[in-house]
């Protein structure tokens, strides 16, 4: 890891601290969350080569390196709250939505266990996705369950994106290159960085999907402000940031990233609805259903695209738009599927583990 990375990841828990000494505690979790994800560089375990395939730098997936974007964030939130803002904390009463939270927490359980790994990294898969995961819940449940509070929150990610529009513009033209100049070279800087116009920019975000999905995820932000929010400017103007952050979001060319915003766009106005409720459960349902036929290979979509006219079409088509990427995950699919139906009791969980082995789940071919 870089000195300049190991100096920010130092700096950051008493920035944190110093925030939740000056603002209230609501403000300064979300001062904390929101500028640290996108100003403090990315970690990585393994080597600096994109082509490594042990240089792994993510959120959901663990591995060597613990010091990572969302741990030190979470982390740097939690000891001024414990400090600070205990109160806040000791408000919070164990509700059924808690339950997929927890589950996700304690997995690197079910993966060490399944592995026969030993019993310290148990505790660290457990402590990781503590930091990373189950802190940001429970600080978010505890500060931001009041409407106007959530409402600052949101109302921060959307001006914050806008600041950070202009170094999105350098590297659509000129390439990632902030991230180097700062904090060192990252290993997937050049990982689908090459778009159909210019650079795909990077910043100081995982990797350019990851871009793209804030960048979207801050558009429909501003959608949702500029219909609910009072404090919006005048609404001569209101339309801009919307306007802004969603070309934004399409000039970063990452498809899924424009596919989800487009999703939610058309689900923001189905809650006023008089069934809207449960047009928002039929959605989630539809997802759930996707996820299950993935899971059991229901629907072979590899055999699908290779067999059936209009899959052959539809693959012919994606890679006239230079889509050859959609095929590739796909593959990873049904590498996955493959191995965790070798033992269907624990695959599930066996493929959710970072291994030494893990050339034979991710062929380079």
């Amino acid at each position: 890891m870089k000195d300049t990375v190991l100096i920010a990841y130092s700096i950051w828990p008493i920035l944190a601290l110093l925030l939740f000494l000056r603002y209230p505690p609501g403000r300064a979790l979300t001062l904390t969350y929101v500028v640290g994800w996108l100003v403090l560089p990315n970690a990585w375990s393994g080597t600096a080569d994109p082509i490594d395939l042990r240089s792994l730098s993510g959120v959901a997936l663990l591995s060597a390196c613990f010091l990572t974007k969302a741990s030190v964030i979470g982390v740097s939130a939690a000891i001024p709250s414990l400090l600070l803002a205990r109160p806040l904390l000791l408000r919070l009463r164990p509700s059924i939505l808690d339950l997929p939270v927890v589950a996700w927490v304690l997995s690197p359980l079910l993966s060490s266990l399944a592995n026969h790994r030993p019993i310290s990294a148990v505790l660290t898969g457990v402590a990781y996705h503590a930091a990373a995961w189950g802190i940001p819940w429970i600080l978010g449940r505890a500060y931001l369950a009041d409407f106007s509070r959530l409402t600052a929150h949101a109302r921060l990610i959307r001006n914050a994106t806008v600041l950070l529009l202009p170094l999105a513009v350098v590297e659509l033209f000129v390439g990632p290159v902030w991230h180097r100049v700062l904090y060192g070279t990252h290993p997937h800087m050049t990982d689908g960085a090459i778009r159909y116009f210019g650079f795909r920019p990077l910043i100081f975000f995982e990797d350019g999907n990851q871009a793209g999905l804030w960048m979207g995820l801050a558009a429909v932000i501003a959608i949702w402000l500029w219909r609910t929010d009072p404090r919006s400017v005048p609404r001569s103007r209101s339309w801009f940031m919307p306007a802004l952050l969603t070309l934004a979001t399409i000039a970063f060319q990452s498809l899924g990233a424009i596919l989800l915003m487009l999703l939610g766009f058309a689900i923001l106005p189905i809650g006023r609805l008089r069934y809207g409720r449960l047009a928002l459960l039929l959605v989630t349902g539809l997802t759930v259903f996707y996820v299950s036929i993935r899971a059991t290979d229901l629907v072979p979509l590899r055999k699908l695209s290779q067999d059936t006219a209009i899959g052959r079409e539809t693959e012919k088509l994606l890679k006239t738009w230079g889509r050859g990427s959609l095929g590739w995950r796909l593959n990873l699919e049904e590498v996955h599927l493959r191995r965790a139906w070798e033992k269907p009791i624990r695959g599930i969980v066996k493929c959710c583990v970072w291994r030494r082995d893990r050339k034979a789940a991710y062929p380079l071919g």
